[in-house]
């Protein structure tokens, strides 16, 4: 086999590097494919917010002092990558608006966030309310300062207990809270604006009581009432709520260029504190004989509960009506992130604990198949780069694609520890 001399002396002078500077990360890896224009990524910056940026990138089981996260910044032109540490508890995504000179990054979960400029110096915390906490999402109202993110009712009982928007004013020096609104639903999570940017569609739960240990239920999550909230994104007020027909919690979403929003579900069967037998006895009784060999490393994480095998749904935001997709069972449990491709039209989502991607395409077929085609394990993080055939997809740990959506082909990878990375942002230069 002939040796491509210019990857020869690339890795040949990385390796080099590596020798002399142990800590230096190893540069971004391109695999050429045909009908490609990898010119087209010099225009865009990724970043990334992993949780777990406690362990020192080279050790992946050691843990130092530092906070537990982590900001990567990955410029696709240069190769040239940026790592920062983040002064809060746990990330989930990161939101980055360049003209207010602003990286936010919320904990999922947790009661603060913190606001960095572009430079990823620290500005300020963001402190949620008594009694909420930060479910990791947040977007900028069109037209004004105000950034907007959604609260969770601290462990919610009943649908009373719903949740909140805080609004801060990103303008200012210290940025400031400036109001707190119902997000008039249950547990919200992820948002989108509408493409004419006059609606905010927000992603609920909907679920309450949570059965971890008490083994009379078999499924984990109390759901009373997923859905998606439509709010009008100058005013904040509900024009409607549409309740999503299956009984799972409505978690992440996105917003199509028709108006039409995919978003994913999320339930678990309930098998904390229940012995091994019981355990693999409930697995067999969801998911059938055919898929036990899952049971083995699925019962490593039965304090967590089990991910059921649930469809994707296309909501019509006018008429209400949910379309399912579940193509394929085994790839669609544990869904993660929802993004869709502008210059396709398709959406994708990933399925991190399943290897799982799951494509709609525009005309209502759909396909799902495993992410190790596309050079990722525990695919979670989902990103469009408008005006470019590709998305950038991540693996919750390691390693960001670059996808031809065309093709479903890799077309450039970079390797690197990713410190579980839900979510990626994607921004123009």
């Amino acid at each position: 086999m002939a040796i491509n001399r210019r990857l020869f002396l690339s890795s040949l002078a990385s390796g080099i590097a590596g020798a002399a500077a142990a800590k230096a990360i190893t540069p971004p890896q391109y695999r050429k494919m045909p009908d490609t224009d990898l010119k087209l990524l010099d225009n865009f910056i990724l970043y990334a917010a992993g949780s777990h940026g406690n362990r020192v990138a080279r050790y992946q089981h050691f843990y130092d002092e530092r906070s537990a996260s982590l900001l990567t910044e990955i410029d696709l032109k240069s190769g040239h990558i940026k790592r920062s540490d983040v002064p809060i508890a746990g990330s989930h995504y990161p939101f980055v608006d360049a003209d207010h000179d602003r990286i936010t990054i919320l904990d999922q979960y947790g009661r603060q966030g913190a606001v960095l400029d572009m430079d990823h110096k620290f500005i300020a915390h963001l402190d949620a309310p008594d009694g909420y906490d930060f479910s990791g999402h947040g977007t900028l109202l069109p037209g004004t300062d105000m950034f907007v993110a959604s609260l969770n009712f601290i462990d919610p009982q009943t649908s009373k207990n719903e949740g909140k928007l805080i609004v801060v004013d990103v303008a200012q020096s210290t940025p400031k809270v400036i109001d707190i609104v119902p997000s008039n639903g249950l547990q919200p999570h992820d948002m989108a604006l509408s493409p004419d940017g006059q609606t905010l569609i927000i992603a609920h739960n909907g679920s309450t009581t949570n059965h971890r240990g008490d083994s009379k239920y078999r499924y984990l999550k109390e759901i009373v009432s997923p859905g998606l909230a439509v709010l009008d994104a100058k005013t904040l007020a509900l024009r409607k709520f549409i309740r999503t027909p299956f009984e799972a919690e409505v978690t992440h979403m996105d917003i199509r260029a028709d108006g039409k929003v995919v978003c994913c579900l999320q339930q678990y069967l309930n098998t904390a504190k229940r012995s091994r037998d019981d355990a693999l006895a409930l697995f067999e009784s969801e998911f059938g004989q055919e898929d036990i060999m899952l049971a083995a490393v699925e019962l490593g994480r039965k304090a967590k509960g089990i991910s059921l095998s649930l469809p994707s749904l296309l909501v019509d935001l006018d008429t209400g009506q949910a379309t399912p997709f579940l193509e394929n069972k085994l790839y669609q449990r544990q869904a993660q992130s929802v993004a869709y491709h502008s210059s396709t039209g398709k959406t994708a989502v990933s399925y991190p604990y399943v290897n799982g991607l799951l494509l709609i395409a525009p005309d209502g077929t759909a396909e799902a198949m495993s992410s190790y085609g596309i050079g990722l394990h525990n695919l979670a993080g989902l990103t469009d780069l408008p005006g470019t055939p590709y998305m950038a997809m991540a693996g919750f740990d390691h390693d960001i694609s670059i996808v031809d959506m065309r093709t479903l082909e890799l077309v450039h990878q970079i390797r690197l520890p990713l410190l579980k990375t839900a979510h990626i942002s994607a921004r123009r230069v």
